[in-house]
């Protein structure tokens, strides 16, 4: 016979698939008020939280689960949501911090090395964005997102903007009105010289996505010249 933390925990998990995430929580709130450690309780409400766009209160519930070892593969996609949630935040040590305990496990997960990749070229460190942005692409080499990662990185450092536009150009095919993407390809033309090529890329981008600063910025820059 299931006990009521159980029961609550059962009742929840089929209004969750429902995604009627609301009562979902209600239920997972009542096995939190019997064993507030529920690890599986933690985690769906953490998970519900965030798919009502409550991500401030799903870090709670979420952290209790990046601390415990019950289920490693649920404790890692914690850790991985934790991740993204301060990379929004632009908590930057934080979020690499998330990240970091992904990896050190020896999970191969790629979108953990292209999250780091992203939040290192914040800081500025292109050498370790560079390393994680090649092996998230090493791990999957249809990990479009990580291609485009390495490209911008590999252009907007001036290391090879050439290879930067080849990787760029093989993750817009895929996308093609991806507005990062597109912002890639233009800044790899406007390293090479290209200004009215960079600018017609610039402005797709824009048009796609008018409240990105960076793209405003290459745009600008283009129209200025």
């Amino acid at each position: 016979m299931e006990s009521k933390e159980e029961y609550y925990l059962t009742r929840g998990k089929i209004l969750f698939d429902e995604d009627n995430y609301e009562e979902a929580i209600k239920y997972f709130n009542k096995a939190l008020d019997l064993n507030n450690n529920n690890f599986h309780a933690n985690y769906l409400k953490g998970l519900a939280l965030c798919k009502l766009n409550k991500i401030d209160n799903a870090i709670e519930n979420l952290k209790v689960v990046s601390k415990s070892s019950e289920d490693f593969m649920i404790q890692q996609q914690a850790n991985l949501i934790l991740g993204y949630i301060y990379s929004t935040k632009n908590l930057i040590d934080i979020a690499i911090d998330y990240f970091e305990k992904v990896v050190q496990t020896g999970l191969e997960a790629s979108a953990a090395y292209n999250a780091l990749a992203a939040l290192y070229h914040k800081k500025n460190d292109y050498k370790k964005a560079i390393i994680y942005a090649k092996k998230a692409l090493e791990l999957k080499p249809d990990n479009f997102n990580a291609m485009n990662t390495l490209a911008y990185l590999l252009i907007d450092s001036g290391i090879d903007p050439k290879k930067g536009l080849e990787f760029a150009k093989k993750a817009l095919e895929e996308d093609p009105e991806n507005p990062a993407r597109l912002d890639t390809v233009g800044l790899a033309y406007l390293k090479l010289g290209n200004i009215e090529t960079a600018k017609k890329y610039f402005t797709k981008a824009y048009e796609k996505l008018p409240k990105d600063l960076e793209i405003k910025k290459h745009l600008d820059f283009t129209k200025s010249r």
